[in-house]
């Protein structure tokens, strides 16, 4: 009898100490830092390590667990490569965490230059508990371009130095072109500014550049404006420049903007010519087939003729005017369906519609090189292609072109 009472005692006390060992596993603190880009990592990207980038990058530790975790230890960070990352924000160090309560901790990365690879460790550590991440973070080079511009060379502060030239722009016209910012390096610029421009006659729009941080291969976009107003041919230019909010970056990219401001563009009129068909009208449809179909020959010969100006003419090998767009309407009639058009096999990119028996095609040639023309010259400017489901023996009869807008 004495000896069943001993096991009986023995097992009870061997049953207190397993759900003692179990509840004090189940009230262990339990530690982990966020962020992460991937388990126990932060990467910080690619910086510039020329242009004085840096990145900046809060981290909570959190109590997941059902305890304390004890005076936590001051935070360390160990470089295990380089020197580019420290704690600039400490809000741990010297804590006890509750169950479920967290305290942030923010580190910088700063690289000096370009091509290194960088690594550090922070680590928590706490009386009862402790966690650690992994950072790592590479040097790369912004490198800014601009489009459309002229790259005429790299300073030797790394920027990139541009010319773009508006053209001759008669008085009274206001000439638009957007201008987009390329980051092609391999570090992420720095908040950029456009700054330095502009003098009289160049106006600044849509600039969603200034502010904006780019990656490598982001872009964004700026548009300038020339308006020209002058009674003598005068050139005029401004200055503008991409740079970073840093007071002490060098600037991306510098550019010269120019321009020429002379007389009014005359009156700029349109001639439509089709040579194969007498009458003006072609046919869009034929004999048992309806189907649309491209018409060839339509607007093919659209010619722009400016009437030379009084004496002196320029001489004809001299560029006396830039055609920069268009837009003509040509009203038609038809026996019946529906006309289309469309703009694939244009010379140049355009628009065009179809709307209350007239067809409007409009062309702007921003951002490539536009039409130079001498008074008196046609010019012919592109394709506009036009079909139809007409049936059997339809046509169509087109009326006089009119220039509704040039520039």
């Amino acid at each position: 009898m004495y000896r069943r009472i001993g096991i009986i005692v023995a097992a009870a006390a061997m049953g207190m100490l397993v759900a003692g060992t179990s509840a004090q596993a189940a009230a262990t603190p339990v530690l982990a830092w966020s962020p992460t880009t991937s388990g126990g990592t932060y990467d910080f990207g690619t910086i510039d390590g020329v242009g004085g980038k840096t990145a900046t990058q809060t981290f909570t530790l959190t109590n997941s667990g059902r305890s304390a975790t004890g005076t936590l230890a001051a935070v360390a960070l160990t470089n295990t490569s380089g020197t580019a990352f420290s704690i600039t924000s400490d809000g741990c160090s010297g804590l006890s965490l509750g169950p479920k309560k967290f305290c942030q901790v923010t580190v910088e990365y700063a690289p000096t230059t370009n091509g290194e690879s960088d690594s550090a460790t922070l680590t928590a550590t706490g009386e009862h508990a402790s966690a650690s991440i992994t950072l790592t973070g590479q040097g790369g080079t912004a490198d800014l371009t601009l489009s459309p511009g002229t790259l005429t060379g790299t300073d030797s502060n790394g920027t990139n130095d541009y010319n773009y030239d508006f053209g001759l722009v008669g008085s009274g016209i206001s000439d638009t072109y957007t201008f987009t910012v390329t980051n092609s390096g391999t570090g992420t610029s720095n908040t950029l500014q456009l700054a330095h421009c502009c003098t009289t006659g160049f106006t600044l729009s849509n600039d969603q550049t200034t502010g904006s941080t780019l990656a490598p291969s982001g872009t964004s976009t700026f548009d300038l404006t020339f308006s020209a107003t002058c009674t003598v041919p005068t050139t005029v230019s401004t200055p503008l420049v991409v740079t970073s909010t840093s007071t002490t970056a060098s600037p991306y990219i510098s550019v010269t903007y120019t321009a020429q401001c002379g007389p009014p563009i005359p009156s700029v009129t349109a001639t439509l010519l089709n040579l194969k068909f007498n009458p003006q009208f072609v046919s869009i449809g034929n004999a048992g087939s309806p189907q649309p179909i491209a018409v060839l020959g339509t607007l093919k010969n659209v010619s722009f003729s400016a009437p030379p100006p009084p004496p002196p003419r320029c001489p004809t090998t001299a560029p006396c005017g830039v055609l920069h767009g268009f837009t003509i309407q040509i009203p038609f009639s038809i026996t019946g369906g529906t006309l289309y058009c469309y703009m694939g096999n244009s010379y140049q990119p355009g628009t065009c519609s179809v709307s209350n028996n007239v067809l409007t095609v409009a062309q702007n040639f921003t951002g490539l090189v536009p039409f130079r023309w001498v008074p008196g010259h046609s010019e012919q400017i592109g394709y506009v292609y036009v079909g139809s489901s007409l049936d059997t023996g339809a046509y169509v009869t087109w009326g006089t072109p009119v220039v509704t807008a040039v520039h």
